[in-house]
Order: C-alpha cells, then sequence, then structure tokens
C-alpha cells in the first residue's frame, strides 16, 4: 500500500518533517525533487511516495492536513508508475554496468 504526496516550493520544509516522523520516517520513502519530472505538474514541487502498512499510512493525514496534498485516484497512480519505472530502469542500467 502507498501514498502519494505532492509538497509546494513553499511547503518544501513540510518534507523534513515527514522524513523524521516516528512513524512515517520509518516506512520505504521515494523523494523526488522535480516533482514535475513524473506528473507533479507543479514546478519546484517534490513529490514523496510513502510506502507500508495502514498504521502507518493513516499517520500521513497529519501532514496532509498541515499543507501537503495527497495525489489520489488515477494522478497517484500515474505518479507511483512513473517513479517505479525510472527506478527500474536505473536498477537495469546498474545491473549492466556491473553484470
Amino acid at each position: 500500500m502507498y501514498r502519494v504526496l505532492k509538497l509546494s516550493g513553499e511547503n518544501r520544509k513540510l518534507k523534513d518533517a515527514i522524513v523524521s516522523d516516528d512513524i512515517v520516517g520509518r516506512q520505504t520513502l521515494v523523494l523526488k525533487a522535480g516533482g514535475e519530472s513524473v506528473g507533479g505538474e507543479e514546478p519546484g514541487s517534490v513529490i514523496i511516495i510513502v510506502e507500508g502498512g495502514s498504521e502507518a499510512l493513516a499517520a500521513v493525514d497529519r501532514f496532509v492536513s498541515s499543507g501537503a496534498e495527497e495525489l489520489r485516484d488515477e494522478a497517484a497512480q500515474r505518479v507511483y508508475s512513473k517513479v517505479k519505472e525510472e527506478e527500474d530502469s536505473a536498477e537495469g542500467g546498474m545491473g549492466f554496468i556491473f553484470g
């Protein structure tokens, strides 16, 4: 399970709070600066994907109420797929290099 957050340029310092959070910060986090490259649409935005259990994902609500925008449904799936595609591509390149 995952949730996708977008932080605008004004809320980028919220990223530090998310990463250092006792519950959310222990989950698998993927941060993409320049979120527009993966469909965040706003220049200077930061995309944060939080992968984890239901309790941890529920804790994300605190950050949504503090100014993080949650991407939902098709937008979240599109961003998540794009990020995973980039990760797979990078892993494939490393395998080619180190064979």
